[in-house]
């Protein structure tokens, strides 16, 4: 056993680098009045140059318990001008891809919920696009939680404006697959080959797909 922590009332907004990452994530997913019970095995979870009520405590694991006693919106589009939104989307992307990349997935991808929900609608410059890569940062997280159906509605949302779009095909065609629609999926890495024709990992991933379309024919004319 490790050293205790003193009960600690803490108050901050989340995504403005007012706490460590740790809370910021778990801000991000509880309910009010839910408690959650973390085993910290990163310590750079921890690491916030400001007041997170946990400095000091960079040993790892650490087991915490945590409450959520009361919240508002973190964000708000009702509240912001057309220019506060874009940036707001920007920034919320950013937060996302932090997250993705240390594996906490739920975390980016409720960042990038909120990076889409931030421009919706807005018609100005930029904010269909901004749009469309919160949803496609959205595919690949569902992709990677396993929540096929969810990444196919994701991608299929922006092949629907760009039917070229070479990485809503790879995600359109992953999903595909896991939803265990194989010959969907043949379809999409076809037409990713079509545009890149030179790259090997569109080749591996187009033949991993016939393989198993290969082999559901092979079951069913056996």
């Amino acid at each position: 056993p490790g050293p205790q922590l003193e009960p600690t009332w803490l108050s901050f907004h989340i995504l403005q680098g007012e706490t460590c990452e740790l809370l910021d994530c778990l801000a991000l997913t509880m309910k009010r009045a839910e408690v959650a019970i973390v085993t910290v095995h990163d310590p750079v979870l921890l690491e916030h140059p400001g007041e997170s009520g946990l400095e000091g405590y960079t040993s790892t694991p650490l087991r915490l318990r945590v409450e959520m006693a009361s919240f508002s919106k973190a964000i708000d589009p009702k509240f912001m001008d057309n220019d506060e939104k874009l940036k707001a989307s920007i920034q919320l992307r950013e937060y996302g891809s932090n997250y993705f990349k240390r594996g906490t997935t739920r975390c980016a991808a409720k960042c990038y919920e909120l990076a889409e929900a931030a421009v919706s609608g807005v018609l100005v410059p930029g904010a269909q696009e901004l749009e469309r890569l919160a949803v496609l940062n959205l595919a690949a997280c569902w992709n990677r939680l396993g929540e096929f159906s969810d990444a196919l509605h994701c991608a299929k949302q922006v092949l629907t404006h760009d039917p070229s779009h070479p990485k809503a095909l790879w995600r359109a065609a992953e999903a595909a697959l896991g939803t265990g629609d194989p010959e969907q999926a043949e379809g999409y890495a076809r037409r990713l080959q079509r545009l890149e024709p030179e790259s090997q990992a569109v080749a591996s991933m187009a033949s991993r797909i016939r393989k198993v379309v290969a082999g559901r024919k092979a079951k069913e004319n056996g």
